[in-house]
């Protein structure tokens, strides 16, 4: 199989080439996939390859795998060269390792989780996790654990921390997510000077602050709105001082 992507839509370009199969029965279904996609453009973004490789089987149970890679995306100043996905495993238990190799971000995470059918629950967690940045490299503490009802459409996000040799951003109790829920975030040393990167040569920041947020939102209500509050500390002065930075609105759901 070959498709030009350029017929379809005139601002998408490239060549897809590969092989789609399903087999078996309505019972226990399975679908082989071997794609690749070369020279892709979608507006500024263009990406020299993509392959896609899966093999799923449908039965008492969804298993199977299926590997992702992409090379040389690029799109302004983000250049991408490696982005590889691989997963595994059934619904009891299933895998899935990310790992991109790139500027001015890269990195790797790791997920492990389980679903079970009769709860509709997905439970799992967020580990072995790296971030290069243009302020430095960000890794969690400690595994992010995750809890998704999907009857409720709702989802949990277990206390965390990322770390970075000049700042600590913490939620530091379960974020529970859903159409209505909140969140509290809190920021520990963050230092100034890693916002060089993003300023211009004539303009100098020098100090440290520390703050917490709280957040809450609703998908019915009033428009009531919650203040965020950071509590300030310069390096050059050793007093503390509260100020009163935004206003977030409620977010509601469409």
């Amino acid at each position: 199989m070959r498709h030009i992507l350029t017929a379809r839509c005139r601002e998408l370009g490239g060549v897809v080439k590969g092989l789609v199969q399903v087999r078996g029965d309505l019972k226990a279904p399975q679908l082989l996939a071997d794609l690749t996609a070369s020279n892709v453009r979608w507006q500024a973004m263009s990406v020299n390859r993509v392959s896609i490789k899966g093999n799923v089987t449908s039965s008492d149970q969804i298993q199977g795998t299926l590997a992702v890679k992409v090379q040389q995306l690029k799109q302004d100043a983000l250049d991408i060269s490696d982005i590889t996905l691989d997963a595994k495993g059934n619904e009891k238990q299933h895998q899935l390792n990310l790992n991109i190799s790139g500027k001015p971000v890269g990195g790797h995470l790791a997920v492990n989780g389980s679903f079970d059918r009769k709860t509709q629950q997905w439970k799992g967690n967020i580990s072995n996790t790296l971030f290069n940045t243009p302020v430095g490299d960000w890794r969690l503490t400690r595994p992010i654990a995750l809890t998704y009802f999907n009857t409720e459409q709702r989802v949990t996000v277990g206390p965390h921390c990322w770390q970075n040799p000049n700042a600590d951003v913490c939620v530091p109790t379960t974020l529970d997510a859903g159409t209505s829920g909140q969140a509290s975030i809190v920021l520990n040393r963050f230092d100034l000077a890693m916002l060089k990167p993003f300023l211009t040569d004539d303009t100098q920041l020098a100090g440290q602050f520390s703050g917490k947020a709280n957040v809450a939102w609703k998908a019915q209500g009033d428009c009531r709105r919650r203040v965020c509050h950071w509590w300030v500390k310069a390096l050059r002065y050793s007093s503390w001082c509260r100020v009163t930075l935004c206003r977030l609105p409620l977010i509601r759901s469409t």
